[in-house]
């Protein structure tokens, strides 16, 4: 069943360019421990970011399961994760600008949905996502987010391109906003669950 977007959508004031932006960028994983594997498999991305420049914070919500090489990176923050209800009102007063979604290839992967754009809107975020299904679904590269290959160095480039250009990402951001709210919609999944009354 598609996803619905259950969190309102949040304005985007810290995406805002120019003078007075905010800093550091803040780049949020919120996957659950099922995805430790991918997270890993874009570790080196994230060691290289965190390193080499000084413009972004860089959350893990993993808490004591966070990858010990991914816990000791500058500007890293590892809170622990949190029951569903505790992360809905997380996320309405959190924002991300940067949301990541790695989903690498594997038979439990094949079965997720999209949610993780929805999770990304509902933060204020534009998303990067792995470049197969479901995201192919939903993103549009460059329009609403970006789809990366599994390359380390292919999320490398898409977190450069939205920190390098920030009026880019803030439009994304409000394009994945913008259709988070129709495939989000709740009347949908009302209407699949009347029809099965």
């Amino acid at each position: 069943m598609t996803p619905p977007l259950l969190a309102p959508l949040p304005s985007r004031e810290h995406l805002v360019t120019g003078p007075g932006a905010e800093s550091p960028w803040r780049l949020g994983f919120h996957g659950t421990r099922a995805h430790i594997g991918d997270l890993q498999h874009i570790a080196p991305a994230l060691a290289a970011l965190q390193t080499e420049r000084d413009d972004t914070h860089l959350e893990i919500m993993l808490g004591a399961y966070t990858p010990a090489n991914l816990a000791v990176l500058p500007r890293t923050s590892t809170p622990k994760p949190l029951p569903w209800n505790e992360f809905q009102a997380y996320q309405q007063q959190q924002r991300v600008h940067i949301g990541l979604a790695p989903l690498w290839d594997s038979p439990f992967n094949r079965g997720k949905s999209f949610i993780k754009f929805l999770d990304i809107a509902a933060m204020g975020g534009v998303g990067i996502y792995s470049r197969r299904y479901p995201y192919t679904e939903v993103v549009q590269h460059g329009v609403n987010g970006l789809l990366a290959d599994d390359a380390p160095s292919a999320w490398a480039e898409c977190l450069v391109r939205l920190l390098d250009h920030p009026t880019d990402a803030a439009r994304m951001a409000a394009q994945a906003a913008e259709d988070a709210k129709h495939i989000g919609a709740c009347d949908k999944a009302i209407a699949i669950w009347q029809g099965r009354q």
